[in-house]
């Protein structure tokens, strides 16, 4: 017999986003709810900055941080947790996913990776002491650095985009903080909802293993913009969460804390509430006429090629949306 699973018995939150998802107003949203405790990128120094760095473009530009090691990040989020949780407070925590996947599991996945493959993690990879139930399982390697018993302590709540929203919209941004191309090696990585779908694919298997009767949550970036009031009380509903605590509105902030947030998060950064989009059904090949207007027929042709890649590795056609 099945094992029902009520949401509201979780009390951690995973938010496994991915850039130009809308991750930060999602974020925002939440922000000062007065039962969770929020937050994200962790492993974004270790990722880019550390001894085990992932991310190759301009590395030798930016220097290494020796201490940025994932399992010292590990260290950092686990010491969050503890502390969320003895304060009675629901850990709600969002990374990108590429920042935590493995890099074997990169190796196997991208495609158009150029000569080479991803550095592996110097050290093991990061490790706690397991919950039983977990180690009771026979369950497939998941496709991050982190460790099972950690993974199945969450409900994963996974953000994704039409691809034609992603791929040219991080093509400016990361053009604009770090020189980034749409031919550089990292680029595939960064764009690609391959881990989002791989992570999405492990739960789903993980519940069918455990007979537990759930899935992840998946949440389209267009309909939080676009609904936001919906997917909000809904995703309350589905956690017990009180809704009344969920903002729409905010403060404008000045300042940002790194040109990277600058650039990144500018959108938001100014505004004072959400910002709805153009739901006009999107013609890739009317935007790509847009995108050589901008960026040049070459740089146009990469990013439909991208785009019609991506779509291979969309979850929306897979699973039911809030």
């Amino acid at each position: 017999m099945s094992k029902l699973n009520n949401l509201r018995q979780h009390h951690r939150i995973f938010i496994f986003s991915h850039p130009r998802t809308a991750s930060n107003l999602f974020k925002r949203l939440f922000e000062n709810h007065p039962d969770l405790s929020i937050t994200d990128y962790t492993f974004f120094d270790a990722f880019l900055y550390g001894p085990e760095a992932l991310s190759r473009r301009n590395i030798a530009q930016r220097g290494i941080t020796p201490d940025a090691t994932y399992q010292s990040c590990f260290n950092k989020l686990q010491k969050f947790i503890a502390d969320a949780e003895a304060a009675g407070k629901i850990p709600f925590i969002k990374e990108h996913v590429y920042f935590i996947t493995d890099p074997q599991t990169i190796a196997a996945n991208v495609i158009c990776l150029p000569n080479g493959t991803p550095r592996s993690i110097i050290n093991a990879k990061p490790t706690i002491e397991g919950s039983a139930i977990a180690k009771s399982l026979s369950l497939p390697a998941n496709p991050t650095v982190l460790p099972n018993d950690f993974l199945t302590t969450f409900l994963p709540v996974i953000l994704i985009r039409h691809p034609a929203k992603i791929v040219p919209s991080y093509y400016r941004a990361s053009r604009d903080v770090s020189g980034a191309t749409v031919f550089d090696e990292d680029f595939p990585v960064n764009v690609s909802l391959r881990w989002s779908r791989l992570i999405f694919d492990w739960y789903e298997e993980y519940y069918c293993i455990s007979e537990i009767e759930q899935r992840p949550i998946v949440i389209d970036a267009e309909d939080m913009i676009n609904d936001s009031h919906y997917v909000a009380e809904k995703f309350c509903a589905m956690t017990g969460l009180d809704p009344k605590h969920v903002q729409y509105s905010w403060t404008e902030v000045t300042e940002a804390p790194s040109p990277i947030h600058e650039r990144f998060a500018s959108t938001l950064r100014n505004s004072t509430g959400i910002i709805r989009k153009d739901q006009t059904p999107i013609i890739i090949e009317d935007e790509a006429k847009k995108w050589a207007e901008e960026f040049g027929e070459e740089v146009s042709h990469a990013i439909v090629s991208y785009v019609h890649l991506i779509f291979n590795h969309r979850i929306l056609s897979f699973t039911s949306l809030l």
